[in-house]
């Protein structure tokens, strides 16, 4: 049996290689990003890439696209970043929804960054005549007949959701077609509940059907997509213009790809990155530089930082209470953990006790103690790549707080063996760097969690 996943993985591993590019996104953008896939859907793999700045500066026609690979099961071809940055500026609603997509087979940390600046340019103006055109094609070509597949009333009923979506939200419709189906709420009349009831009885048919099946036409749904579709060629006939006819963001941020821009951020392969890297992103992102690599960090949620601040006061109060040297530091703060150029981390929380190893810039070295607060964005980097890195880097206790399942993970290196020590959050826990005389006081964090959550 066919590993379609790892396929994926490998052909995109295959094209950075052999064609020297950098991927920078990659998803899925058909029937299986959109939620409703049949059993012999196929993948249609789309990306992002990078050439080498050389690339670029020659007389030849340069070309723009990868047509990677095309057969019964994968789809795969990608768009050159420049090509890219233009349609987004010109407000092409299809490179917008590879950047909604639910789907993510890569994404390269400096993404995140572009696609910020390249969704300012949403369109409604184009997104409307797009989905427009696109259900009104589908509905004249194959809905018209008394057989028809069933994929093809999707092809227009999302189009057409997609419009209600933008008329209502006046922003870039989510790819999911179960999303758009929240439009369904009893606020607009032919949005009832027996079309809802119909839709998703199809749904129910096409998840088991072959695509190539024909079927007897359902009237409800051919009904309003006819009368939809007259309707949204006069909302998109009568649309305002409100392309933004100015390039320079999306020129500023093609340019910061290849240091030609004032931000001069660096893009590149990720094992390559240094603090040079680091200290040029832009200081709305917050990353972790490890190894050269640079990891994403997400913002901290509500419960996150209720502990977080728990945490770190009960710390820094045992210091104070016992005129203690150590010093207790929370993220965002930096640390050349391995005091080389390659690596620069913020735990959540961190406790120094050479005073030393402290600048005006972040601490130079191993903490002693490290704390860090699970999220689902960082658990597998925080429980794997983070540990690693701590214990190696000689932090002496590594502790890991999973809030989920309300459990303290303890990492103690002891000469040359590691201890692992495991709490619940009905416990005192002891700090080990401190010979168990501050005790955490983990049921007083539980119930200030429940009081927050209102439990």
């Amino acid at each position: 049996m066919r590993d379609i996943q790892k396929e994926i993985q490998e052909n995109l591993d295959a094209i950075e290689a052999e064609l020297n590019v950098h991927i920078l996104l990659a998803i899925e953008s058909g029937s299986r990003a959109w939620g409703f896939a049949s059993p012999d859907s196929d993948y249609d793999v789309r990306f992002i890439y990078m050439q080498e700045p050389k690339e670029y500066l020659r007389i030849d026609p340069r070309k723009d696209t990868i047509e990677w690979k095309l057969d019964e099961v994968l789809d795969i071809n990608g768009w050159d970043l420049k090509k890219a940055l233009l349609a987004f500026a010109k407000g092409n609603p299809n490179i917008m929804e590879w950047a909604n997509s639910p789907i993510i087979y890569r994404e390269a940390p400096e993404w995140q960054g572009i696609r910020r600046t390249a969704m300012e340019y949403f369109s409604e103006k184009s997104a409307l005549c797009h989905y427009y055109g696109t259900a009104n094609t589908t509905y004249k070509s194959h809905l018209t007949g008394e057989l028809i597949r069933y994929k093809k009333y999707f092809y227009a009923l999302r189009p057409l959701l997609c419009c209600r979506w933008i008329e209502r939200y006046h922003e870039a419709p989510p790819m999911e077609f179960e999303k758009l189906l929240a439009l369904f709420d009893g606020t607009e009349p032919d949005l009832s509940e027996p079309l809802l009831a119909a839709i998703r009885d199809l749904l129910s048919r096409k998840a088991v059907t072959e695509e190539k099946d024909l079927n007897p036409q359902i009237p409800e749904i051919i009904e309003f997509i006819r009368d939809e579709c007259r309707r949204q060629k006069e909302m998109s006939d009568g649309a305002a213009d409100d392309h933004r006819h100015d390039f320079a963001e999306v020129n500023e941020c093609f340019r910061a790809a290849y240091q030609v821009g004032p931000s001069a951020v660096r893009f590149n392969r990720q094992g390559e990155y240094t603090l040079d890297d680091y200290y040029a992103l832009p200081d709305d992102r917050r990353v972790e530089l490890i190894d050269g690599v640079i990891y994403d960090m997400a913002a901290p949620s509500n419960e996150h930082q209720l502990i977080s601040g728990e945490l770190s006061y009960q710390l820094q109060d045992f210091v104070k209470k016992n005129k203690g040297e150590c010093r207790v530091y929370t993220a965002p703060f930096d640390v050349q953990l391995d005091m080389n150029e390659r690596t620069m981390v913020q735990p959540d929380i961190l406790v120094v006790c050479d005073r030393e190893k402290i600048s005006s810039r972040g601490v130079f070295g191993a903490p002693d103690m490290v704390v860090e607060i699970l999220s689902q964005a960082t658990a597998k980097i925080d429980a794997t790549i983070k540990l690693l890195k701590y214990l190696e880097a000689g932090v002496r206790e590594y502790w890991i707080v999973d809030s989920e399942n309300r459990k303290v993970f303890i990492y103690r290196k002891e000469e040359d063996k590691v201890l692992l020590e495991m709490n619940t959050f009905d416990e005192l826990v002891p700090v080990g760097i401190w010979e168990g005389k501050c005790r955490i006081d983990f049921p007083e964090i539980a119930r200030e969690m429940d009081a927050w959550a209102g439990r």
